[in-house]
């Protein structure tokens, strides 16, 4: 039976077994076999696999991977609801914790500005008198310098948890230096990025997305317990990888997401014959009047079009 089964499975067939099997689906479904074969034994349920005939059982191996595949399209469908969630974009009924959450996001924002700004007058004090600033201190506020800028500039819109503010200060970004709303401006910007700069960002949320689908794969895993209290750590353990994991991602995607508004930009001006601004002053404004521009639309005489901003 095993040789006909190995048979089915070779070619491009047995690449798309394969692909199923080094899954995350997989790993869950398999994590419950075990479990259950642990608590109940294998030998009443060997004994009724092994009672079939050859074609029965490799009907039940088949059913067995399309379910593993089908479970796995199915939790795929969740990756922007749990990424949302894990945002903090939670029901109204759970503001308390949300409130509360974000109280504790504020406080740590404000005690690393605090540090960071201590810091850096210690370094440029160093640096005034000529002396060599201490390493320890100048890699503490390189590394605080980071962590801030994984929070949103606006103490409102501080998110409740990390990898809200993560991702809400890769949002904020483009309209903090441009003046353009990165929600408004972006689907217009992706279609203008070269193929390379849309493949870099493509992977990068796929990561993301990737690591989310992974993070709800180790809460669905806690449902095992009902075998085996073995599945408790092992699920929270993929849950915290997977949550570290969202928050390099997230990182890496927003990075990407800045860069593409720093490089690309004025090619969103040119193609909407917007005239370009001549300065960082007059591009925040101009910025924001692009933005209510591609949001309402506008019927003044101002500005006036150019011909062309290519060259």
């Amino acid at each position: 039976m095993l040789t006909k089964f190995s048979e089915t499975i070779s070619g491009k067939l047995g690449e798309q077994w394969i692909a199923t099997v080094l899954t995350p689906s997989f790993a869950f479904w398999l994590g419950g076999f075990i479990f259950y074969i642990l608590q109940f034994g294998w030998a009443h349920l060997g004994a009724a696999f092994t009672a079939q005939t050859d074609l029965i059982q490799l009907i039940i191996l088949a059913l067995a991977l399309l379910g593993v595949a089908a479970s796995g399209q199915i939790v795929q469908r969740f990756d922007l609801s749990i990424l949302r969630a894990l945002e903090g974009y939670w029901p109204r009924r759970l503001d308390p914790l949300r409130k509360f959450m974000r109280s504790l996001q504020s406080k740590r924002l404000q005690q690393s500005e605090t540090r960071f700004q201590e810091l850096d007058r210690l370094i440029k004090a160093d640096m005034a008198a000529r002396r060599v600033p201490d390493p320890e201190l100048m890699d503490e506020r390189s590394a605080l310098d980071q962590s801030l800028r994984r929070y949103p500039a606006d103490m409102e819109d501080v998110m409740p948890t990390l990898l809200g503010n993560t991702l809400r200060a890769a949002e904020r970004m483009p309209h903090n230096k441009y003046g353009l709303d990165a929600i408004i401006c972006w689907p217009r910007l992706w279609l203008l990025l070269p193929g390379e700069a849309r493949s870099d960002i493509s992977t990068s949320r796929q990561a993301l997305d990737a690591a989310a689908r992974l993070w709800l794969w180790g809460l669905l895993f806690l449902v095992w317990s009902i075998w085996s209290l073995w599945a408790i750590p092992i699920g929270l353990l993929v849950m915290v990888f997977a949550y570290r994991w969202m928050i390099n991602s997230a990182g890496e995607y927003g990075d990407l997401i800045e860069s593409a508004y720093d490089l690309y930009r004025s090619k969103l001006y040119q193609e909407l014959r917007w005239p370009l601004p001549n300065n960082p002053a007059e591009e925040f404004f101009q910025g924001q009047e692009l933005t209510a521009y591609l949001w309402r639309g506008a019927r003044g005489q101002s500005p006036a079009f150019t011909a062309s901003n290519k060259k």
